[in-house]
């Protein structure tokens, strides 16, 4: 990357272009850019537009990267768009209509437009000779008070710009690889892929284990699948190969665990869980009964605590405004599984009391804390930038309750009945000018939580209303963090067409899916590269186009089976909290699956949660392995009769 200005200063006619581009990319021209520099008009840092009395406002505030910049004076300006047509239905003598108007950040980078037409369509850009503050922000119809914050950073440009580099790549004039190259990384890693999972059986049957026999093949095939895919979709020669990556950190893992093996003596999980280091913060808290089981306090605390890390210091994709990497990886997915042990340690010690409830005290301040903890998950993985990781833990929390107290089918109904309510609501109640779902989501809570409350039962009905509530309620939030998911609700309000950037996503994924048809491309052959995200989000798009969709129906079986083993295997170990944990990851990673296959096929907002076993990123594949290897080891436990009795009363009385 050089400064921009080297490209205006080299004379060339190309590189000037190429920086007068940079310009208009960034919502600025030469004109302005000189202005900006010599002789910058000057404007307050509050405009009143007077396009509507008492109308809403748009605010924000800018800084920079590296705290570079002076705050100050950063010219912003916004802008009112119109309709193609509107202008052609006006009469000749109209008087002009304003459709820009600007403003300068105060000493504290704040700046405000205010009295804004509700059922505007406006976009807001900061301008700065010098910095880059990103592509214009905005949203159709604005409604209510909006926040736009802008991060600048020094202006800079590559030395080959991105029609350049398609070019040379389609030219294939360099190379980063050559075909030898590609074939022989190709090949050793596959083979230590396939290998890793052989050792690791070969491990299992030295040592006796007795696990499940279907869960270790069923882990094969899927990641199998994403892992030849991954390969598939990049250029061998040119791109980033991301299927190298998927194939070593699962070998990595699956040798790590055949070595384990061989040191863990006979039922270790159920043994540590049994000592005094799975719980020591429960042990070293005063007030605390040591001769009771634990509660998971430790691995309560470290999931939270790996939370609030990745707020205060994590890092996303430029300009995505999400955290997803704390000191380059992605933790979201360890704090999931952290989280999933302190559910099974909790619904170990308490499950029984939610049947046969001792007093309504004890249910009433269990609720309370069960609400404490779903309120917090949800604002703050909407502060992370998106609700999908909170989602799947509160509804992997909930499913358990709900069995717990006989209150799974009434949930699931409510559930059902809620989403078509929301569903006619906003296709044919909603009007541009009156948005009735917060309200329908607000009433529900309420009304929910006080039969709940009153009558102390059908909490879970309660609970899944606010889970799906959070998605509207949050984005009618003025907070920065809240617009990408106002964001996403509009491109699943209509995901063919939408004025979001980025906004057609799930609008190729379908017509992926289209193109590969019943047998697919072939490996290799198809687009999929052209479609974003297609190596995270989008994966089973990419595997459908690839490879078709007899094998998105075969790998949903394969997941569907996989989740049925491991539950299946979690009853007969005749341990409550084995059962819990196993079950727990089972129906995490069935939850997560769902939502992002739904969210994909604009069924439900998209979420940016990863698919298990298939999209690239070397934290998912690690812990999520580790998970299920977990799960295959705690397999090789067998429950006696009267063991198994208890584990069935549990589920079942």
């Amino acid at each position: 990357m050089l400064d921009a200005t080297a490209f205006l200063q080299t004379g060339s006619e190309s590189g000037k272009l190429r920086f007068i581009n940079s310009l208009a990319h960034l919502g600025s021209d030469s004109a302005l850019y000189e202005e900006e520099k010599i002789s910058p008009q000057k404007y307050p840092s509050e405009v009143e537009t007077g396009l509507s009395e008492n109308g809403v406002r748009i605010k924000g505030n800018i800084s920079y990267k590296d705290d570079e910049g002076n705050k100050e004076g950063v010219l912003i300006r916004l802008t009112r768009i119109f309709p193609d047509a509107y202008f052609d239905t006006l009469p000749a003598n109209a008087t002009s209509i304003a459709t820009e108007f600007y403003t300068r950040t105060d000493e504290d980078g704040d700046y405000e437009f205010a009295d804004l037409d509700p059922k505007g369509n406006y976009s807001v850009q900061a301008i700065k000779p010098g910095f880059n503050f990103g592509q214009a922000k905005g949203l159709a119809e604005i409604g209510s008070n909006r926040n736009f914050d802008f991060i600048g950073k020094p202006h800079q440009l590559r030395i080959l710009d991105r029609v350049e580099y398609r070019q040379i790549k389609n030219d294939k004039i360099f190379t980063v690889r050559t075909p030898d190259e590609f074939q022989k990384e190709f090949l050793t890693y596959i083979v230590l892929f396939v290998l890793g999972f052989w050792i690791l059986h070969i491990a299992l049957y030295l040592k006796n284990y007795r696990s499940d026999q279907f869960i270790l093949p069923l882990i094969m095939f899927i990641s199998g699948i994403g892992t030849m895919v991954l390969y598939s979709v990049q250029d061998p020669l040119r791109d980033e190969i991301y299927g190298t990556g998927m194939a070593k950190y699962a070998a990595i893992v699956l040798f790590a665990f055949s070595v384990l093996i061989f040191i863990f003596k006979q039922n270790p999980i159920n043994r540590f869980y049994h000592s005094g280091w799975f719980d020591p913060v429960y042990k070293l808290l005063p007030f605390t009964n040591k001769l009771k089981a634990p509660r998971g306090y430790t691995w309560l605390l470290a999931s939270i605590g790996l939370m609030l890390l990745l707020a205060m210091f994590g890092t996303g994709p430029e300009g995505s405004g999400v955290k997803v990497n704390l000191f380059g990886l992605q933790v979201s997915e360890l704090s999931k599984y952290l989280m999933v042990v302190f559910f099974a340690t909790f619904f170990t010690a308490n499950a029984g009391y939610f049947r046969n409830i001792p007093d309504n005290r004890w249910l009433t301040k269990n609720n309370l804390l069960m609400f404490a903890l779903f309120i917090f998950l949800l604002t703050i993985y909407a502060m992370l930038g998106d609700l999908g990781p909170a989602v799947v833990l509160c509804l992997t929390f909930l499913f358990f309750y709900a069995f717990a107290k006989e209150e799974f089918l009434e949930m699931i109904i409510a559930a059902i009945v809620f989403a078509l309510l929301l569903f006619i609501t906003g296709k044919f109640l909603n009007t541009p000018e009156n948005n009735y779902l917060p309200w329908i989501a607000l009433l529900s809570c309420v009304s929910t939580f006080a039969y709940a409350f009153v009558k102390k039962k059908y909490e879970s009905v309660f609970f899944i209303i606010i889970i799906i509530s959070s998605f509207i309620l949050f984005a009618t939030l003025p907070f920065s963090f809240t617009q990408r998911l106002a964001d996403r609700n509009g491109m699943f309000d209509n995901m063919w067409e939408n004025k979001l950037v980025g906004g057609d996503q799930v609008a190729q994924g379908v017509w992926s899916l289209n193109t590969g048809g019943i047998m697919g491309q072939g490996l290799g052959n198809g687009m999929a590269d052209v479609m974003p995200a297609h190596h995270t989000d989008m994966i089973l798009q990419s595997i459908g186009e690839e490879l078709g969709l007899l094998t998105l129906i075969t790998l949903f079986f394969a997941f569907g089976l996989l989740v049925y083993r491991c539950i299946l295997a979690a009853r007969r170990t005749g341990k409550p909290f084995m059962f819990y944990v196993m079950a727990g990851i089972a129906i995490a990673t069935m939850i997560q699956f769902m939502l992002i296959t739904a969210g994909t096929l604009g069924l439900l907002p998209l979420t940016g949660i990863s698919v298990p076993f298939l999209s690239k990123g070397n934290a998912g594949i690690i812990f999520t392995m580790i998970a299920f290897l977990f799960v295959l080891i705690m397999s090789n436990e067998k429950g006696d009769s009267i063991e198994m009795e208890y584990v069935k009363n549990i589920l079942t009385t």
